[in-house]
């Protein structure tokens, strides 16, 4: 029975840590074996929307070639990085209003 005042910044890191682990209430997958603590370092000295966009694309490139030894140079990681991110993103974005959709910061 308590109200708490969350600042735009530490709901954005909310977010971008749920991007991350994933929602398993929703069936919606993180990167395996990232919960909220690895999250943080992740997201740590993070101070905008768009740097924390980046490391979590950056940080889905990473397990990628963490998980596929043997892959050809021609894959596009960071493509598919990109498409993971914003299928999570858009998963778990909470719309305001119908219709609404989330894209990347710009």
């Amino acid at each position: 029975n308590e109200w708490a005042y969350i600042t735009q910044q530490k709901g954005n890191k909310f977010f971008y840590t749920q991007v991350l682990t994933g929602d398993s209430a929703d069936n919606i997958k993180g990167i395996y074996r990232v919960g909220p603590v690895t999250a943080g370092k992740i997201l740590e000295g993070c101070a905008s929307v768009q740097e924390m966009y980046t490391a979590c694309v950056r940080a889905y490139e990473l397990h990628w070639y963490s998980t596929n030894v043997d892959y050809e140079d021609t894959f596009p990681v960071e493509d598919w990085a990109t498409e993971r991110v914003l299928e999570n993103a858009r998963l778990l974005w909470l719309r305001r209003y119908e219709g609404e959709l989330w894209e990347p910061p710009k």
